[in-house]
C-alpha cells in the first residue's frame, strides 16, 4: 500500500512539473520599483484607459514590461522561514537589482528568475503576487488625431475683441449674461 501511495505521489509530482514546463518564460523590464516594510503609497497608470490608482502596499514592488508592451504591478511581502519557535520567523523578499530580467506568470503569480554571479550561471528567484495589469496604451490613429487650431488672424482678433466689449457692456445691466473671451 504504501509503495502504491509513493507512486501515486511521484506522478503527481511529474505531472506538475510537466504542466509548470509549459509555463513560458518571458523577458521583463523594471520601469518603477519600490522597496519598503512600512506600508507606501504606490501610483500606477493603467495605459489603456489613462486612469491612475494609488495602490496603498507593502514590501517589494515592480512594475513590469512584458515584451507585448503589457505592464504588470507585483508585490511581495515577507515570507515565513521557519527557524526557531516564536516570532520573527519571517524573511524578506529578495528583489531583483537588475532591470531586465525573466518571469513566468501563471494566475495571479508572477515568479521572478534574475541572475547573480558573473558568469550569469548562478539564478536566484522569488514569487511575486501580481496587483495590477494593464495592456498596453491604445494609440489614437493619426486619422483622428485632433488638429491644432489655425491661428487667429488681426482681422478676426478684432472681431474677437468688438463681441467681448459688446458682451460687457449688455453684462452691465444685466448680471445673469456671462462673457467669455
Amino acid at each position: 500500500m504504501k509503495r502504491i501511495a509513493a507512486l501515486v505521489l511521484m506522478s503527481l509530482a511529474l505531472v506538475s512539473l510537466a504542466v509548470a514546463k509549459d509555463k513560458e518564460r518571458v523577458t521583463v523590464q523594471v520601469t518603477a520599483r519600490n522597496d519598503s516594510n512600512l506600508a507606501y503609497s504606490y501610483a500606477f497608470v493603467d495605459q489603456s484607459y489613462g486612469i491612475a490608482q494609488n495602490l496603498n502596499l507593502r514590501g517589494a514592488t515592480l512594475t513590469l514590461v512584458l515584451p507585448n508592451g503589457d505592464s504588470a504591478v507585483v508585490n511581495c511581502t515577507s515570507k515565513f522561514k521557519e527557524r526557531f519557535a516564536g516570532p520573527g520567523n519571517v524573511r524578506s523578499c529578495r528583489v531583483p537589482l537588475v532591470n531586465e530580467f525573466e518571469a513566468i506568470f501563471d494566475g495571479d503569480k508572477a515568479k521572478l528568475f534574475w541572475p547573480t554571479s558573473l558568469d550569469g550561471k548562478k539564478i536566484e528567484t522569488e514569487t511575486y503576487k501580481i496587483i495590477a495589469v494593464s495592456k498596453a496604451g491604445n494609440q489614437v490613429p493619426a486619422t483622428t488625431q485632433a488638429t491644432p487650431e489655425p491661428t487667429p488672424t488681426p482681422a478676426d482678433q478684432a472681431q474677437a475683441a468688438q463681441q467681448y466689449a459688446d458682451c460687457l457692456k449688455a453684462a452691465v445691466d444685466n448680471p445673469s449674461i456671462v462673457c467669455k473671451q
